[in-house]
Order: structure tokens, then sequence, then C-alpha cells
């Protein structure tokens, strides 16, 4: 169920602040550097894909509604035969070569207009069971200074997350494909969840926008989702314990794979690693 990355080595940091070079060795060993007194070092870093839904739920959410992986989504949401209708055939079993087909032929405004419909307003149904989940012994064992970093539209991870705020202290997780539970608000750059409202203006917040899986996703045009990315890149980059949780790293999912190398790659801490 879970594939973890344990990260082990320190990087390398300023010799003057602690007197002493950086990487000292015993016996041929490296020796882990003093992090210091800091509370936000060293995270725990969780990222979460749908298959940690599916397990949190594997029969179903609290009234029985199943959750949807990418390979059976188009049934588990009623899509086919809104897509039949459309006189599309190709990809049907596979939601992300389908939908990356619409988006990428132009001619299927319309049609993927209509899929993002259905598939928020199923989501928005979702309910977490009253029994505790997987997503709830996650939550409940992390520490302040870590964080889950989800690609998840449905709101059960947020769900779990908020019937446990007061006996958690850790962040909020970070959304980075949106999600039908939070919202955001353009005008003041602020977001919550998506029953409160802007603290700036208090309005209620729009829905943050769900990214589709194209292969060409854009992490930086929505100020949302820019946000919630930069959040993940700044706790890698210095996350010594990385936990994947029912995340494949699709194909269209490559603009988020090369992202997670390429800040994993300025981490200091990645000599002796257990996968």
């Amino acid at each position: 169920m879970f594939s973890r990355l344990v990260v082990m080595e320190v990087p390398s940091g300023d010799p003057t602040r602690t007197g002493q070079p950086s990487r000292a060795h015993v016996n041929g060993m490296a020796r882990l550097a003093r992090t210091g007194p800091r509370d936000d070092a060293d995270p725990h870093i969780v990222i979460v894909g749908a298959g940690g839904s599916r397990a949190a739920c594997p029969t179903g959410d609290k009234n029985g509604r199943h959750l949807p992986v990418m390979a059976d989504l188009v049934d588990t949401v009623g899509l086919r035969p809104l897509i039949e209708n459309a006189g599309v055939q190709s990809h049907t079993d596979d939601f992300e070569a389908l939908y990356n087909d619409l988006a990428t032929s132009g001619k299927h405004d319309n049609l993927m207009a209509d899929i993002e419909s259905i598939i928020r307003d199923y989501f928005q149904q979702l309910r977490i069971p009253d029994t505790a989940t997987v997503y709830d012994y996650l939550l409940l064992s992390l520490r302040p200074k870590d964080l889950v970093a989800t690609f998840n539209w449905d709101p059960l991870l947020a769900q779990s997350f908020r019937r446990h705020e007061g006996l958690i202290s850790m962040r909020k997780p970070a959304f980075l494909h949106g999600n039908v539970a939070v919202g955001f608000c353009a005008e003041h750059r602020t977001c919550g969840w998506y029953d409160d409202n802007c603290r700036v203006c208090s309005q209620p917040f729009s829905p943050s926008p769900l990214l589709f899986p194209v292969k060409d996703k854009d992490y930086t045009g929505q100020p949302f989702i820019r946000s919630e990315w930069a959040r993940l890149r700044r706790d890698l980059e210095a996350a010594y314990f990385v936990t994947i949780f029912g995340y494949s790293g699709p194909i269209t999912d490559v603009a988020a794979r090369n992202a997670l190398l390429e800040v994993w790659s300025r981490n200091g801490a990645r000599e002796i690693a257990e996968i």
C-alpha cells in the first residue's frame, strides 16, 4: 500500500555555523550533521494519489458511492453515455488518455465542459465514513512540520483533516491539482475550505480550479495551484522522509514528475535511501 522513500543524509550546511565541517566521518561512514533547533527542519512529506482515497474507502464512501481511479472513472462517474453520444470511441477505458485526446484535438470544448461539470458534481457529493479510515490514521501520526500533498480532487482527505482540527497541529494539505473541498479568492489571493469566506473581503470563496489530465499541465498559470506547488517544493527540498501513497506518476503527469525530481535533485539528503 505504501511506497516509502526514507532519506538519511543531511545536506551540506554552512561549516561556520557549527564550527565543524558540514559532514564529519566516523570509521569511514558519513555522520549526520546537526540541524539545529529549528522546529520545521527535516519534514516528512506524504504524496497521495487516487489509490490513497480508494484505500481509505475500499467499499465506497459513507453513502456507498465508489471512489474512482483514472482507469474506471468513466463508468464510476457515469460519463460513458455522454461520451458515446458525442461519437467518441477511443480510450473510453482510460480517462487520462481520453481527456488528453479531447483537449489536444481542439474540437470538443462543449463535451469537455460537460465532463468537468459531471466530475466536479460527483466528487462534491463524496463523504468520508464515520469510522476511522487510513487518512485519519495518517494525519494523526504526523507532526506539525510534516506535509501531506495530494493530487486528488475528492474531498476525503480534507474532510478527515477537518474533523481532527484541534487534535492535530499540522498544516493543511497541499492540493496540487485543486480539490472540490477548497476554495480561493482571486482578488485577495486567499484560500480556505470551500464553505469559508475570504478573510479580507468576507465574500464566499470561489471553487478551486481542478487540473484535468493533459500532458502539458500548467502549474504556474493559476495562482492557487502555483501556491500549493510552492509549499510542496519548499518542504520537499528539505525533507528526510518521503512517502508515496497511491500515486503512480502517470504519463499525463510528466510535468509533475519532472517538477518533483527537479526539487528532489537539490535535496542534499539523498545518499542513503530506502524505497
